[in-house]
């Protein structure tokens, strides 16, 4: 059994899986309706930069929530066992000082496609849910990449976690 969700939880996954996914979709309409409406009466790309600053905040937040000594096992293990990773169908690929999701399903990107959103809004609203997670990394020292995502029309979002390598002077 996964740590931290209980039989009952695993065994409802059917339910609570789509609730969850709803639930976040509720969440990305709010997002979209939020960056059209003020875009209405600011430049886009101003309203963009301030969505990115507010939503890092909150993954900053979220940091602060974190145990100490935060790294890459324990995003790992918050994914799985809080059922985030049920919720987007992660697989996951673990490495010493190093995390990989790979993500197949994102409400947040198929409401914003059922709401007829353009691929770049798509894009552009992906990466700026994104600043939740970077803020996150930032606020433990963690390096967080993004290099495939499925609002980039990618199989799957590949969110990848890591320590963050030490440049020094020599």
């Amino acid at each position: 059994m996964a740590a931290g969700m209980t039989e009952e939880e695993l065994a409802t996954r059917h339910i609570w899986v789509p609730k969850v996914r709803s639930a976040i979709k509720d969440r990305a309409l709010w997002m979209l309706y939020l960056y059209r409406s003020f875009s209405e009466i600011l430049p886009a790309d101003e309203v963009a930069v301030r969505m990115r600053t507010a939503i890092r905040q909150f993954g900053h937040r979220k940091g602060r929530t974190d145990v100490a000594d935060f790294g890459p096992d324990q995003w790992a293990d918050n994914h799985k066992n809080k059922g985030s990773a049920d919720v987007f169908a992660s697989g996951q690929v673990r490495e010493a000082g190093h995390y990989e999701q790979q993500m197949t399903v994102c409400p947040l990107v198929d409401l914003w496609r059922e709401e007829g959103c353009t691929p770049e809004e798509v894009r552009l609203l992906c990466d700026i849910a994104m600043e939740g997670d970077r803020g996150r990394a930032e606020y433990h020292g963690l390096e967080m990449t993004l290099p495939a995502t499925l609002a980039d029309g990618s199989p799957h979002c590949r969110l990848i976690v890591a320590k963050r390598t030490e440049q020094g002077d020599d």
